[in-house]
């Protein structure tokens, strides 16, 4: 690692490598308890892309080590963002990765003119917890699942 980690938006380029680090995102929160997101994060990723949303990555000398995926979709509430996830890999944690990941996505969402931002954080995912409120994110309550 090169310890210069660029922050940039995604492109279509970017599919292969980008995805890698979706399904080590999404393995990690099916391990916490959570449903398969799969669907979701490759339609944020997909409309985001094309349409200059907030989907960007961390890349280290060409490789691509986290992202973040905020969209609005064109269903979405006015001003609504989705958070689809926000990951890094465990080689480059604790750098302050996702911290300027989000950042520079809030940045963009505010560009374009959005006023919030909605997604979910495990409580078993006490990293992720830490790292929203680190990011100034607020958790403003629980989401309810029924097991069917």
């Amino acid at each position: 690692t090169s310890g210069e980690v660029e922050i940039r938006p995604a492109k279509p380029g970017d599919g292969k490598m980008l995805w890698g680090l979706a399904e080590d995102y999404l393995a990690s929160q099916v391990e916490l308890g959570a449903p398969d997101q799969r669907k979701i994060l490759a339609v944020c990723m997909k409309y985001g892309i094309e349409h200059d949303e907030a989907v960007l990555v961390a890349e280290d000398d060409e490789l691509l080590v986290g992202f973040v995926a905020w969209t609005h979709l064109p269903d979405a509430a006015d001003g609504e963002v989705v958070a689809a996830g926000t990951y890094v890999a465990p080689d480059y944690r604790e750098r302050g990765i996702s911290n300027a990941l989000r950042a520079a996505a809030k940045d963009r969402c505010r560009e374009k003119g959005y006023q919030f931002v909605s997604g979910t954080v495990l409580t078993e995912n006490h990293a992720g917890v830490q790292a929203v409120a680190s990011s100034g994110g607020k958790i403003v309550g629980y989401i309810v699942r029924y097991d069917l």
